[in-house]
């Protein structure tokens, strides 16, 4: 200060980038400069340069009164106004105006040339000896308005205590600082000097928003003056005590929230969306049922459903279960699917099930894949799920369960899989599971397991709530592990209740990774469970492991009160606090807290040490009988900011309509934090890439996501980790975008990561890294990663270095021909042995014979409106390690004669023969099928068999008298004479128009196929009718040794006999090979 006694240095600080150019700069207060007036102070302003601070200063403030101390503290005030520049905030503690040292407190704009000569805001608080202005700071941006905020202390300040200290927040705008405070806290303590110091705290809790530390230095608590520090905004939380968002049906007993669940992320926005059913609601049809889809966003859910979809059938239930089906067909986009438990078409209740598919503008309007129990009373639907990606081919596959089905045992139960590809679900299960005991209601329950043993496979898990081996109707819970060919035939794990009427499986689901060690876990319930309690519930969590689930439970919860049921639904809840681990949430809707059976949730937080005891979160109804909790779900992260949030159901909520039911979401961490939406995306940015989805690159995949500081503006850039599953995350960063300048709004990134391996399935996580010229408090965000997992769980896969998948060139035929599928084009760049596995993908079923061979057979449909249709089938080739798909249409087209239908003898070799097009018929839509065949037709029949219907005969000669020049099969005869298939019915005449015989047809046939210089064997008296001697002899009995022909009975051939036009299509086809 080149001054005596001025008090330089009383406070320092960084002054943020006061001019824009990338280099901080600081801020020296002294609080007793005298300038015009003594003691009034100033305040000194360096600024930063690639060769460091300047050694004098640029910009000088001072006080203009005395015995002010203007600068007794200054600091960054952050970017208040959105310009781009920071600015800064001094204290002037003694500053008097109206009330004795008041103080007051000053803040400064930046600009490209700095801060301005006066003050662009000040504040006051007309209270004596407050000494407001002792301590400033920058609390960030608190509101997170994109705006950064200050905070000033008043340590001097009394209101009901004297000297009790007081603490302001000014929130910032694009005009500058608020001219109010927009929320103080005192100390209500005597002499505590709450606000002595002040500072911003950063963003503790990573919910995006800044969060303020005050200090109270003469604060006492069990010692005298031993001082306090206060968090503000800062204590991470699980969900949020009061719901974010509820909706209700305003339908009587339609039963609302009857099944809930993440929706996935329909119209790929990056944030997620839930799906809700009202199973028993009314629209026309009694107690058909609804669904509806919420879409999450910036600020939560909508408040009206985007979509909507209902059974139209009396009493068919739809809704009975909704879910995620993942991405079915990899188009970047989840689909859902509904159960529709009671729907009848051909049986009475056999259930159906029905997928939707997303899109950008969210959800179809019709099912774009149906599939039905086909037997009385299975409840097909009752339990509907994605499988995750059991065969790792990319696609997310479905689980359907039907409790009701009977198959040896009397509902016994059984699931059903079906596999996703580019075309959609596969139409016929690809894998199925039964209960094997009566009364098993295997499949009550469905649910993916996550991949419980790292293998890169998803796996799944059936419940089975009446199971009984020893104990009635104690449950049973099975695992089926994936693989590269589907789930296992059998189970690899199963546990049961060991307990009559205990219900065990009533609710299963994977406990996402609850102790971070890489391997799924899962969470099972058994709503009837007695542990002390009759009725009460458990819960159980079983961990994942290399050797897949271990056979104890590594963590239990009781419902602890008679009846509760607690165990009736459970879930995972995602990452709701975010520390990496994942959590799990449970129903127990039958819960007293107040009201009777009003329910209640529990949420249970994860860490390295597995799932604690005691719920960090609990919720109720507080309304008798609604039975809150008989659905819990995560809700994946709606709002975008990073949290996983969760959805309760509370199906018999009254509001205002009787039992309409309501549901309930809670956000993570505590509360609606800021959107950050990361999200994974295709290598191209094409499309969003789901849960465990393809990348679309063997070595790279699309990383996206909304960064801004917790300060306001300020430059950012993301980091990301990328690692292998099984590789933990260690904090080495694999990656980094460039820096970019955030706005109030803040900024959206969207890079791609390089460098990966092919075939591999990765986990991710990234964050987003501030600026220290513009965020000097804060270096980075917290990290954050797909809701769905913990984050040693896999995120998605690369797609691998393949093999080339060939199934064929699209074909067409006719109907009830038989077909042959070729996959002989498939290779392996590596010229490892190839697996192969047919399905049918559209089109009526057929049954694939050779289905896991290289060629597989069918025979196409009949077609009884003789409306041509188009069947698709997908050949599955695979190294062992790595797979590729290819598709082939077949076209089956009607019947070519009206008489010769696809029931008649010769329909199969009369359709070649036209297919070759060796004959189009007699007439329109005729073939004349018992026609005799003519000399002259049979010539031509004959060569172009032999050669090829685009085959021209030679000019004619005129060898034949009978076959004069303009008839109409002139060069054919000539041409089959110069042959020397045949030499004519004389010297110079052909009998063109004579019949031709069965003994003339099999010499024709036989030096046609062999050539004219053919001699067939000796005869042995194959035929009753071809005597010794016969002329043609020799030639009948080589063609039925050539099986050309049986004869026209066991023992006799008819050799006189003329040959038909539906004979001579069956010759011709055995004998060229059609």
């Amino acid at each position: 200060s080149d001054q005596a006694s001025s008090g330089f240095g009383i406070s320092v600080s960084t002054a943020g980038d006061v001019n824009g150019d990338g280099f901080s700069d600081v801020i020296v207060g002294a609080h007793l400069f005298s300038g015009d007036e003594v003691d009034a102070g100033a305040v000194f302003l360096y600024l930063g340069s690639a060769d460091g601070l300047n050694t004098s200063s640029s910009w000088t403030g001072q006080g203009d009164q005395v015995d002010a101390w203007f600068g007794r503290s200054v600091a960054t005030a952050g970017d208040i106004n959105g310009d781009g520049y920071s600015d800064v905030v001094v204290g002037a503690c003694l500053n008097g105006n109206g009330q004795y040292q008041e103080g007051a407190a000053f803040c400064f704009f930046g600009s490209a040339s700095g801060p301005g000569s006066a003050p662009n805001w000040s504040a006051e608080i007309n209270h004596e000896s407050a000494l407001f202005g002792t301590s400033v700071a920058t609390a960030g941006d608190v509101n997170g308005d994109g705006f950064a905020d200050v905070i000033v202390g008043a340590p001097g300040y009394s209101n009901s205590e004297i000297s009790e200290g007081a603490a302001f927040l000014y929130f910032g705008s694009s005009s500058g600082l608020g001219a109010s405070p927009v929320w103080t806290a005192e100390s209500q303590q005597w002499g505590a000097e709450f606000g002595a110091s002040v500072s911003t705290a950063g963003d503790v809790n990573g919910d995006g928003f800044s969060d303020v530390l005050v200090g109270a230095p003469r604060h006492d608590n069990f010692t005298s003056d031993e001082g306090r520090a206060f968090l503000y905004l800062g204590s991470p939380a699980a969900l949020s005590q009061s719901p974010g968002w509820s909706a209700d049906s305003n339908n009587a007993a339609s039963e609302f929230g009857w099944s809930v669940a993440s929706a996935g992320d329909v119209n790929a926005d990056g944030y997620s969306d839930v799906i809700v059913s009202a199973w028993l609601f009314d629209n026309g049809e009694t107690n058909e049922g609804r669904a509806y889809v919420y879409l999450g966003s910036e600020n939560g859910l909508g408040l009206s459903p985007a979509w909507t979809a209902e059974g139209n059938q009396a009493d068919a239930r739809f809704g009975s279960s909704v879910a995620s089906a993942g991405d079915i067909n990899g188009d970047g986009y989840s689909d859902v699917i509904v159960g529709e438990e009671a729907f009848s078409d051909e049986d009475t209740q056999e259930g159906r099930a029905l997928v939707y598919f997303g899109s950008a503008a969210g959800l179809s309007s019709s099912a774009a894949w149906t599939a039905e129990g086909d037997q009385y009373m299975a409840y097909f639907g009752r339990s509907v799920a994605t499988a995750g990606d059991v065969n790792g081919d990319g696609y997310s596959d479905v689980i359907v369960g039907a409790y009701g089905y009977d198959h040896g045992q009397s509902d016994e139960g059984r699931a059903f899989l079906y596999l996703g590809s580019p075309a959609g679900l596969s139409l016929s299960a690809a894998w199925t599971a039964e209960g094997d005991c009566d009364s098993a209601f295997f499949a009550t329950s469905v649910a993916t397991a996550g991949d419980v043993n790292r293998d890169g496979y998803s796996d799944v898990i059936v419940g089975a709530a009446r199971y009984t081996n020893g104990q009635p109707a104690e449950g049973r819970a099975l695992l089926y592990l994936g693989s590269a060919t589907g789930l296992g035939s059998t189970h690899a794990w199963a546990m049961e209740g060991n307990q009559g009427m205990a219900w065990l499986g009533i609710s299963v689901g994977t406990a996402g990774d609850v102790n971070g060690d890489g391997y799924s876990d899962v969470i099972v319930g058994a709503s009837l469970y007695n542990g002390g309690q009759s009725g009460e519930g458990r819960a159980f969590v079983y961990l994942g492991s290399p050797g897949g689930l271990g056979l104890t439970p590594a963590w239990t919860a009781d419902g602890d009160q008679v009846d509760a049921q607690l165990g009736g639904s459970v879930a995972t809840a995602g990452d709701v606090n975010g520390d990496g681990y994942s959590d799990v949430i449970v129903g127990a809707e039958y819960y007293d807290a107040g009201q009777t059976n009003e329910g209640r949730a529990f949420l249970y937080l994860g860490s390295s040490t597995g799932l604690n005891l005691t719920p960090a979160w609990t919720a109720e109804s507080d309304q008798t009988w609604a039975l809150f909790g008989s659905r819990v779900a995560t809700a994946g992260d709606v709002n975008g900011d990073g949290y996983s949030d969760v959805i309760v159901g509370a199906r018999i909520f009254d509001n205002p309509e009787d039992m309409e039911g309501r549901v309930f979401l809670y956000y993570g961490n505590g509360g609606a934090g800021l959107r950050l939406n990361p999200i994974q995306r295709r290598f191209n940015h094409i499309a969003a890439t789901d849960h465990l989805g393809l990348s679309g690159s063997t070595t790279s995949f699309g990383l996206t996501g909304r960064g801004r500081t917790p300060f306001g503006t300020g430059w950012i850039k993301m980091q990301w980790e990328v690692k292998p599953l099984g590789t933990p995350f260690d904090g080495t960063v694999t990656g980094e975008s460039d820096w970019l300048e955030g706005g109030p709004t803040g900024v959206s990134f969207t890079d791609q990561v390089e460098s990966l391996a092919p075939g591999t399935v990765y986990h991710w996580r990234a964050r987003f890294l501030y600026h220290p010229a513009t965020t000097p408090f804060q270096p980075f965000s917290r990290w954050v990663s797909p809701f769905a997992n913990g984050w040693q769980e896999g995120d998605f896969r690369t797609v691998a270095v393949a093999p080339i998948a060939n199934a064929g060139p699209d074909q067409t035929v006719k109907e009830m021909l038989g077909v042959a599928l070729i996959g002989f084009g498939s290779s392996d760049p590596n010229g490892d042995t190839l697996t192969y596995h047919w399905i049918q993908l559209s089109g009526t079923p057929v049954i694939l014979a050779g289905s896991e061979a290289p060629i597989a057979a069918f025979t196409a449909p009949w077609l009884p409106s003789r409306a041509s249709q188009i069947l698709t089938f997908q050949l599955t080739v695979s190294d062992g390690v790595h797979f590729a798909s290819d598709q082939v249409a077949v076209t089956v087209t009607p019947h070519t004669f009206l008489d010769v239908t696809p029931n008649h003898i010769f329909y199969p070799y009369v359709e070649q023969i036209v297919a070759r097009s060796i004959t189009a018929g007699c007439g329109t839509e005729l073939y004349c099928v018992d026609n005799p065949v003519t000399r002259a037709q049979m010539a031509v029949f004959l060569l172009k068999a032999k050669y090829g219907a685009s085959y021209t005969p030679p000019a004619a000669t005129g060898t034949f008298t009978d076959v004069p020049a303009g008839y109409w099969a002139r060069t054919w005869v000539e041409q089959f004479a110069r042959e020397g298939i045949t030499a004519g019915c004389g010297p110079t005449t052909f009998c063109p128009d004579s019949v031709v015989t069965r003994a003339q047809m099999a010499i024709f046939l036989l030096k046609a196929k062999h050539g004219t210089s053919y001699v067939p064997p000796a005869a042995t008296g194959l035929f009753t009718d071809v005597p010794a001697g016969h002329w043609a002899r020799t030639w009948i009995e080589q063609l039925a040794r050539e099986s050309i022909t049986a004869g026209c009975s066991a023992t006799t051939y008819c050799p006189d006999n003329p040959v038909t036009r539906g004979q001579m299509a069956v010759f011709l086809s055995r004998t060229f090979g059609f």
